[in-house]
């Protein structure tokens, strides 16, 4: 969120596909242009967890480097001014700022595919990802967290990690892909 910016929510409409007669979620973004929200079964949440798994692996590495370089940049700046205009270490710093760059590049390229296979990337440093599902009309978040196998929590979509529920044993990943029931929700 960038300060002094409202934070704008999305609005979702539902339609019915007239051709399969089914529910079909459309979010609409600034423009009022639509766009198909993808929903997932846990079968289908469950295949993404490995290469997600690897992706957050690399997203914690690169933040790791980016906030090194970041602090090293500080510092640099710290030592002082030549003049008004360039630093007594100035090449150290463009090139730590150069790796910084980088480094957030690549990391940006990575929440971008993470964002195209539609989950919802929630936190890179706690590994939590979440997947729109829909249980009996209503939208939840199918919830994994980095280090655990399969998906094995869901919550309402405005809950978050705190109102995360496990799902039932018959809903676990050898269900038959189906999101969860609502029992206990």
């Amino acid at each position: 969120m960038v300060p002094g910016v409202p934070f704008r929510r999305k609005m979702v409409s539902r339609d019915v596909n007239p051709a399969t007669g089914q529910d079909v979620r459309r979010t609409f973004s600034e423009g009022g242009i639509r766009m198909p929200r993808r929903t997932f079964t846990i079968s289908e949440a469950n295949a993404l967890v490995p290469v997600l798994s690897e992706q957050l692996d690399r997203l914690k590495k690169l933040q790791h480097v980016a906030q090194e370089k970041f602090d090293e940049m500080e510092q640099l700046k710290l030592v002082g001014k030549r003049d008004e205009s360039h630093y007594i270490l100035d090449y150290d710093l463009k090139l730590a700022q150069e790796v910084f760059e980088r480094t957030v590049a690549e990391a940006n390229v990575l929440i971008k595919e993470v964002g195209a296979s539609g989950c919802e990337l929630r936190n890179i440093e706690l590994g939590l990802v979440d997947f729109p599902a829909v249980v009996e009309g209503e939208d939840v978040l199918l919830c994994w967290q980095s280090g655990e196998s399969e998906v094995l929590f869901y919550h309402a979509p405005f809950a978050g990690f705190q109102g995360r529920r496990p799902l039932t044993s018959g809903e676990s990943a050898g269900s038959s892909g189906e999101p969860p029931n609502r029992s206990g929700y």
